[in-house]
């Protein structure tokens, strides 16, 4: 009997172990997110990091098993309300290079993933000139459940 049940906890560990490890495991993405903060790097050196106020952090972005997405995004309009920006499309999450590729709109946006897990989802981009200096910036998006 004792040989059994030390065959089966082996067994069972064995299995366990050839399992992918988790935090590299797509699904990880799947669920909704919401803002935990935004870094930006400048050209120039310098950087800067941004809260959400009380209107953005009610923005919150979900994605599908079925590889849609739901972007519903607040920010203080031209008259101090706070309004919602809905928008549906697509995404895909590449595990091997870290990309993630989201379509919203007429638009494809590519994000390198830096973390993704149970509670965190990190993403940079390059594309943009976020201090108006024309020269490409970094941006983090720091994502949390």
């Amino acid at each position: 009997m004792k040989k059994i049940l030390l065959l089966a906890v082996v067994v069972g560990f064995v299995f366990n172990s050839c399992k992918k490890d988790d935090d590299d495991d797509k699904s990880h993405i799947v669920g909704t997110w919401k803002i935990e903060k935004y870094f930006y790097k400048y050209a120039n050196g310098t950087s800067d990091t941004e809260l959400p106020d009380a209107c953005d952090s009610k923005t919150q972005i979900t994605f599908k098993e079925d590889g849609s997405i739901i972007n519903d995004e607040f920010s203080t309009g031209g008259n101090g309300a706070c309004v919602s920006d809905y928008e549906t499309g697509t995404y895909s999450y590449n595990e091997s290079s870290k990309v993630l590729s989201i379509n919203l709109g007429n638009s494809t946006d590519e994000f390198k993933v830096l973390t993704l897990n149970n509670s965190q989802l990190a993403f940079q981009d390059e594309s943009g000139d976020y201090d108006g200096d024309g020269v490409n910036d970094v941006y983090i998006g720091y994502l949390k459940r």
